[in-house]
């Protein structure tokens, strides 16, 4: 079947270009399939409502996704409204069911999508300074540690600098104090602890 939105989405990763061929190749059945993953999850939610808009075609569910927006507004996957019904209007309701989402709705999702990517590399950049610090430790390598140290306050200080695009919240991407870093052998000693205690030995 040739390219049609009305069918098809693509995602700017390299697992959106391998779904994006699949559904260029299959059209609507292929992306049915590809949902499959969203389906399962919905109904381990116990939202079945969700679960049969990502069951039906792209033109279909961007109907029925328009009344759940309608009567529920806009959510996360876990249920927390994001937007109100009485955030949107009649022509962002009517263009969504058409399949052409407004710039309202769009920059919506675009900025929840960069916020939850922005909370995903700040977690993995606080997880790799934590290894290279106890890599350094282990090595005593004073200066790795101290590397490490000022990485830290470099991931803090960037914390600052993003957060306007969470609306200046405090609740995300918190700034976490270096004790963190520097309990770190003692938090992963601790662990092993732990470990040895269950594990029997």
């Amino acid at each position: 079947m040739p390219y049609s939105s009305k069918y098809v989405d693509l995602n700017p990763d390299r697992d959106g270009y391998l779904l994006f061929a699949a559904q260029l190749a299959l059209g609507p059945t292929g992306t049915t399939l590809g949902n499959l993953g969203n389906i399962h999850d919905f109904v381990t939610r116990g939202d079945f409502y969700r679960a049969a808009e990502y069951a039906m075609p792209k033109g279909l569910r961007s109907y029925m996704e328009t009344l759940r927006f309608a009567e529920r507004g806009m959510e996360t996957r876990a249920g927390i409204e994001m937007r109100d019904p009485t955030d949107f209007d009649m022509f962002d309701f009517l263009s969504n069911a058409m399949g052409l989402p407004s710039t309202e709705i769009n920059q919506i999702r675009w900025t929840r999508g960069q916020q939850i990517e922005i909370e995903k590399w700040f977690t993995s950049q606080s997880s790799k300074i934590k290894r290279d610090y106890l890599a350094a430790y282990d090595a005593r390598d004073r200066a790795g540690m101290a590397e490490a140290r000022d990485e830290f306050r470099e991931l803090n200080a960037a914390r600052d600098r993003v957060r306007p695009f969470f609306n200046n919240s405090n609740q995300v991407i918190r700034r976490q104090p270096i004790s963190n870093l520097l309990r770190a052998p003692r938090d992963r000693m601790r662990e092993q602890r732990r470990m040895d205690s269950v594990m029997g030995r």
